[in-house]
């Protein structure tokens, strides 16, 4: 049971390092035999692992600020992102090899690298500086709507201190006749009651000539208070529509400085705090080192390091490839050479059979077909060649434009067909059956072309153009058989 127990274990473990090692673009099989490497590329393959899943929590952290995702849209994006991640980094591990000195080549790929790195560290540390990059956009917010408040009232002010100064004189205007008004008023007391102007008391002349004054006075500041209200009134609304005005307009900016908080707003926070704040500076620049150094470090130990075993055997198992892909393409182009050969010897061999009429005497049924076929190409070709000998001889000839044709067993029995000029050339034996069918009729037998032959006794062939397998004397014999006789 333990030792089920232990194999188990121990499978497993075998599984997880041999992930690792084709996480680090490691030839399993090759590294197998490499013992004293297996510890070093393990560790690499954790990097690679962990560097991957850095980026997958990066990216959530990127897509949570940036749309607002919820968390497992998030953690599926950073999924996603965290495989491209690895396999990127996969591939600029593999495809660099122990010994290569391309300055341009190292340079691109430590570039990508670097930029990646970029990409996956910059929002773990917003995230990491997440309080401290919020009270920085508040504090950016304030003081940005501050100055929005600011330049808001400027705009309006020369507006607000003209209708300020207007309310201020119409004013000082009431209470000047307000006070001359009140002045008089107490003189025509004083006058009645005797205690100022003549002493005496009684509405007398010199009352009712105060009195009147007062009656001035008082008509004056009653018609300039009615006529200022109105304009007062007036006054008052217009500074109520500026301070409505200067309110809306810090709204408004206060709401779009608030909306403000993407990755951009954060990053610029970030580097304010950075910038104003060498405590924050000397926690940031540490932390991104190491991020930049963990992206970086596998494709650098491969560049710096040294060649160990693994690399001395993969090179040999590559050369060993290379060496069984050459034998290979060598034995297949040997072995075509033979077929070729053998071909040669097999089709010379049923050649000789053919010309010395002995495919009876073959024995294999595949060597008897073939040199059959043989035989039929070798047939068709000479065929073809008389035919274009012919056809040459035909051309050269003076044909008169009939054709004598004679029947087998009717020595006796003689006709002429004559061929249009402009079928002569292309006219077959086929083409004639009309006329070989009146033949036959004529004969008075119920008969059917057998063969036709040519004066110099050479067999016809019915597809063929038929002047060109004629002799000089275009005469052609017939042979018939009765109806249905094969």
């Amino acid at each position: 049971m333990n030792t089920t127990h232990q194999n188990q274990s121990s499978g497993n473990v075998k599984s997880v390092r041999q992930f690792f090692w084709w996480a680090a673009g490691i030839v399993i099989p090759v590294m197998e035999k490499c013992p004293t490497e297996q510890i070093k590329y393990t560790a690499i393959g954790v990097m690679m692992f962990f560097i991957s899943l850095l980026a997958s929590v990066s990216f959530a952290f990127f897509l949570s600020y940036t749309f607002d995702s919820a968390t497992l849209p998030a953690l599926f994006g950073g999924l996603i992102w965290g495989g491209l991640i690895f396999c990127l980094d996969r591939v600029v591990l593999t495809s660099f090899r122990k010994g290569e000195t391309g300055i341009l080549s190292i340079a691109l790929r430590f570039a990508l690298v670097i930029s990646t790195s970029f990409v996956i560290g910059e929002p773990l540390l917003l995230h990491l500086f997440r309080k401290e990059i919020n009270l920085e956009l508040v504090n950016k917010g304030r003081a940005v709507v501050t100055n929005a408040r600011r330049e808001v009232t400027a705009r309006y002010q020369d507006e607000t201190d003209a209708l300020l100064n207007a309310d201020n004189e119409l004013q000082t205007r009431l209470d000047t006749l307000k006070n001359d008004r009140d002045a008089k008023e107490n003189a025509v007391i004083g006058e009645v009651e005797g205690t100022a102007g003549s002493g005496k008391k009684g509405d007398g002349i010199a009352a009712k000539r105060k009195d009147a004054a007062f009656k001035e006075a008082d008509a004056k500041y009653t018609a300039a208070k009615a006529e200022s209200a109105e304009i007062l009134q007036q006054n008052k609304n217009r500074l109520a529509e500026i301070r409505t005005e200067i309110e809306n307009q810090t709204k408004l900016t206060n709401a779009a400085e608030t909306g403000a908080d993407g990755i951009l707003a954060r990053h610029e926070a970030l580097f304010s705090i950075i910038k104003n704040n060498a405590g924050a500076a000397t926690v940031y620049i540490p932390l991104f080192a190491i991020l930049l150094l963990l992206e970086t470090l596998p494709l650098t130990s491969k560049v710096i390091g040294k060649k160990g075993v693994y690399d001395n055997a993969l090179e040999a198992v590559e050369a060993g490839q290379i060496t069984e892909i050459q034998e290979r393409r060598e034995f297949e182009r040997e072995s075509l050479v033979r077929s070729r050969e053998v071909q040669k010897a097999i089709a010379e061999r049923l050649s000789v059979t053919v010309i010395n009429g002995e495919i009876e005497n073959l024995h294999d049924e595949n060597e008897i077909r073939v040199a059959r076929i043989l035989q039929a190409e070798a047939l068709r070709m000479t065929e073809n060649e008389v035919f274009n000998r012919q056809a040459a001889a035909f051309e050269t000839a003076d044909f008169a434009g009939e054709i004598i044709v004679e029947v087998v067993g009717h020595e006796d029995f003689a006709v002429s067909l004559h061929i249009p000029k402009n079928a002569q050339k292309m006219l077959s034996l086929k083409n004639l059956s009309g006329d070989i069918n009146k033949i036959a009729a004529a004969i008075g037998e119920k008969l059917q072309l057998s063969k036709a032959f040519s004066s110099a006794n050479r067999e016809i062939s019915v597809s063929l153009p038929l002047l060109a397998q004629l002799e000089n004397d275009c005469k052609m014999l017939l042979e018939f058989r009765p109806i249905g006789e094969s």
